[in-house]
């Protein structure tokens, strides 16, 4: 993580002191926050669930001594998926 500075400011362009029609994500997030409306936000009980399934498959991998393999972005993910679908007889679709 670091540190970035926001700029949350409409400006107050011609007569109009209105928004403009796109928010960018986190002016729309704190927003929210303030007004209180929960909608995008995740329950303390949703992220610890979601953190236990996580935690689950990691404990898996490291039990398979299995690794993650790297690969450049833009591509369609690590040669290890294709040659997994190989071997199921499966093929991905383009």
């Amino acid at each position: 993580l670091q540190p970035i500075r926001m700029s949350l400011s409409w400006g107050m362009e011609g007569k109009s002191a209105r928004p403009p029609r796109r928010r960018i994500a986190y002016e729309r997030l704190l927003l929210d926050a303030l007004n209180g409306d929960s909608t995008l936000f995740v329950r303390r009980d949703e992220a610890e669930k979601a953190w236990e399934w996580v935690d689950g498959v990691s404990a898996a991998w490291r039990a398979a001594e299995m690794k993650p393999e790297p690969y450049e972005a833009g591509t369609w993910g690590p040669s290890g998926a294709f040659d997994l679908m190989i071997r199921n007889g499966r093929a991905w679709n383009e």
